[in-house]
């Protein structure tokens, strides 16, 4: 079972369209195909010093030698991660490109409680919630409006520390994609609230939370992710008393100009900073 594979390839005498292929067969006698397109998942082997880390739409530089030549990294996002791969194929389009392959590795599933493959998901004001980039992407169109979101509902309730005041709720953020399907320009404002399960029964949800963001605000780059934190204290409902999480809501504030998507991942609880 795998989250997602990453494929180190590269090519030669890349051609438009196609370059190949990889084919995932699971072992209960599905597949899904794999496409590589040209210049989008897969770059030449030998990579233009004038054109080193300038990073692909899907793929980015993994690895060079002394003399700038080398691969580049795929990650594909495995649409069933519940199920186990048995093989995996590799299929040239049959073109001029020359496929080139080092390595094939796998991310495991995540079995916390809000990895992306095992929260039940709920939206309002015009947000799709779907997996993507390794989270939960709230993605957004024209239609979208000020205030929309979504809830994650944990698949197992994330117990709390005996005491909330030693814990803080972390996870990463990134910026989505454009209604377009671009990457985003970054600076999505948003909010967080959790809804806890109570000692004596029941649930109660307690405050949304603007997170304090690692660098002060969510990039403009789709390659890395910022730590979001916010003290368990905050997000405590006023009345009860909260034994775990059992579900976060992810709200935007108001949309920026040029609206884009946020995805989020890694809901965790760690030591609170003092």
């Amino acid at each position: 079972r795998a989250e997602a594979l990453y494929f180190l390839h590269a090519a030669a005498w890349l051609e438009k369209g196609e370059a190949f292929r990889y084919v995932v067969h699971y072992a209960d006698g599905t597949s899904v195909t794999v496409p590589v397109q040209s210049f989008e998942d897969v770059a030449d082997w030998w990579i233009d010093s004038r054109r080193e880390g300038r990073r692909l739409s899907r793929c980015q530089p993994g690895w060079t030698n002394s003399e700038g030549k080398g691969f580049h990294v795929l990650r594909w996002e495995n649409p069933h991660p519940d199920k186990t791969i048995a093989t995996l194929d590799i299929e040239s389009a049959c073109a001029g490109t020359i496929p080139i392959i080092g390595a094939i590795t796998a991310e495991l599933p995540s079995e916390s409680p809000f990895a992306p493959w095992r929260v039940a998901m709920r939206t309002w004001g015009g947000v799709a919630a779907r997996r993507a980039a390794g989270g939960v992407e709230l993605a957004v169109d024209d239609a979208t409006t000020d205030w929309a979101g979504a809830s994650l509902r944990a698949a197992t309730p994330l117990p709390l520390p005996a005491d909330p005041a030693d814990g803080d709720l972390v996870f990463e953020v990134n910026g989505g994609r454009t209604p377009l399907g671009a990457p985003g320009s970054g600076g999505q404002g948003f909010q967080t609230c959790a809804a806890f399960a109570l000692a004596g029964g029941g649930e109660r949800s307690g405050p949304y939370v603007g997170p304090d963001i690692e660098g002060g605000a969510v990039d403009a780059d789709p390659w890395t992710w910022q730590t979001a934190r916010i003290p368990l204290r905050r997000l405590l409902p006023k009345e009860g008393e909260a034994t775990a999480v059992v579900g976060v809501n992810v709200q935007f504030r108001i949309l920026q100009a040029a609206r884009s998507g946020l995805v989020v991942r890694g809901f965790r609880i760690e030591p609170a900073r003092r």
